[in-house]
């Protein structure tokens, strides 16, 4: 278990099936659901999948940092079931020092998918990671609390016909159309959900990021001031005090992601305060989508959607 600057990781060496075996088998999650594989820099991701001139312009701008992009495999290199059997791979240079001098230890680039169980919510500290795995839990490394708190966006650089946004994150699109025009490309960019049993990225599938509890996710704080069924059992889960959410407060628990309207900080105490109701044993956990419009706002709404059992939107 390593930290990164987004969720804490369970890293395996990537070159080895049976390694990798290992992260599915502990995890239990689902071989068609492919891993991210975290590299040194440009050198090395070059050595394990086929880097494209637009691919080496992004990640000099990006990396190291919260940006995973996909690209067509090595496959002598990596093997099929990083992959889910694709032929590409996801890849990413991170910027988290210890996990940066793990990486300059070895002579190998790590998969390391989020240290949690399949579809179960990330870890940002590494007590999550010790209470999502208990005695079985895996060596670990503390790294203290991860900066950002949400996963590395995911772009898919595989096509020559277009660039992908398959997974919201840290890096939004206005970032990244800022790249483009750096670049001088003449490619478009393409928005897109995937929904698919076999995604390209980790982090697509439509049930993801979940909690134990029921969890009803509503359009906005009204549609859960007017819902008849709140109890005192019940845990709201809200991004900021406000008038409003004093009245939620009469009836059921709430929880804050922060204590007043901010993204970044929304982003780092999500998961956090998700696993906190969560560890409290609510009848249902409720929460809203964010109003507000900036990246890193429209990842944690991506994760809220995927996330919930119930939507009231």
């Amino acid at each position: 278990m390593l930290p990164t600057q987004t969720v804490y990781g369970l890293a395996a060496n990537a070159t080895s099936t049976s390694a990798v075996e290992k992260i599915f088998a502990i995890k239990g999650r689902p071989t068609s659901n492919p891993l991210i594989v975290h590299v040194r820099d440009i050198e090395q991701a070059g050595t394990v999948a086929e880097l494209t001139p637009i691919a080496k312009q992004i990640c000099s701008l990006f990396w190291p940092g919260p940006l995973s992009i996909i690209l067509k495999r090595k496959k002598e290199k990596i093997p099929d079931i990083v992959s889910a059997r694709l032929n590409t791979v996801a890849i990413r240079s991170p910027r988290h020092p210890i996990f940066r001098d793990v990486l300059d230890l070895i002579d190998f680039p790590l998969a390391a998918p989020s240290a949690n169980r399949s579809n179960r919510i990330s870890p940002t500290r590494i007590e999550h990671v010790i209470d999502e795995f208990g005695d079985s839990c895996p060596p670990y490394i503390d790294g203290g609390p991860c900066e950002i708190g949400v996963e590395s966006t995911v772009l898919d650089l595989s096509e020559e016909s277009s660039i992908r946004i398959l997974r919201l994150g840290p890096i939004s699109t206005e970032d990244i159309e800022k790249a483009l025009d750096k670049t001088q490309t003449d490619e478009n960019i393409i928005l897109e959900s995937v929904q698919s049993s076999s995604p390209k990225s980790p982090g697509c599938l439509s049930k993801h990021y979940s909690p134990r509890a029921p969890f009803t996710l509503h359009r906005d704080l009204k549609s859960i001031q007017q819902y008849k069924k709140l109890s005192p059992k019940d845990i709201v889960l809200l991004s900021h005090p406000t008038n409003e959410s004093k009245e939620i407060e009469l009836k059921a628990q709430v929880l804050y992601l922060a204590s007043k309207d901010d993204p970044l900080v929304f982003a780092k105490n999500f998961y956090k305060i998700l696993r906190e109701a969560d560890r409290n044993g609510p009848t249902r956990i409720h929460s809203h989508l964010l109003r507000n419009e900036s990246g890193i706002a429209q990842a944690l709404n991506d994760k809220l959607i995927r996330g919930s059992s119930e939507k009231r939107l």
